[in-house]
């Protein structure tokens, strides 16, 4: 078996591993994949995150949600966030939007949504954060019709925050 990439919201680090984030791999057209697997730096903090392509994937993949309901309450709820932590890189952005957006559609089929392990950690060191994520969070709650639980908010802080445990 041989690890050709690693793909995610974060870089490991992991020494002779390319790391390609999120961001790029939605952002880079499917003609180009190839090429960015060649590039050495991936990193593009100051650039944009094109939501038009993700949004173009979800509504593919994913039709148990409303596509412009999507559309309309997760800039806000991204930009709050942003806000409440000052500030977020694009990989963080666009984990915690991804997250969301998975965690929709499976509360929206009645999926089961596994539970994190450290929830009540997280939440007690970081308790201010959890209400003001908490109260974010309603738009998503109300315009969807799902109810978030305190372990996918433990989740978002872990994201926001970069907390791996």
């Amino acid at each position: 078996h041989e690890i050709i990439c690693i793909i995610g919201t974060y870089n490991p680090n992991l020494y002779g591993i390319p790391f390609i984030s999120a961001v790029n791999l939605y952002t880079t057209p499917t003609d180009k994949l190839t090429m960015l697997l060649a590039l050495s730096d991936m990193d593009d903090l100051n650039k944009r995150i094109d939501y038009r392509p993700i949004y173009d994937q979800i509504e593919k993949s994913m039709p148990a949600i409303e596509i412009e309901t999507l559309k309309d309450v997760m800039p806000i709820v991204i930009k709050e966030i942003k806000l409440v932590v000052n500030g977020l890189s694009m990989e963080q952005e666009l984990g915690i939007f991804m997250h969301l957006t998975c965690l929709i559609n499976c509360l929206l089929q009645n999926e089961k949504v596994p539970t994190y392990i450290y929830t009540q950690r997280v939440i007690e060191r970081n308790k201010k954060l959890y209400y003001k994520i908490k109260e974010i969070l309603n738009i998503v709650e109300k315009s969807f019709d799902v109810k978030i639980s305190d372990s996918e908010i433990a989740n978002i802080i872990r994201y926001a925050k970069k907390i791996y445990k």
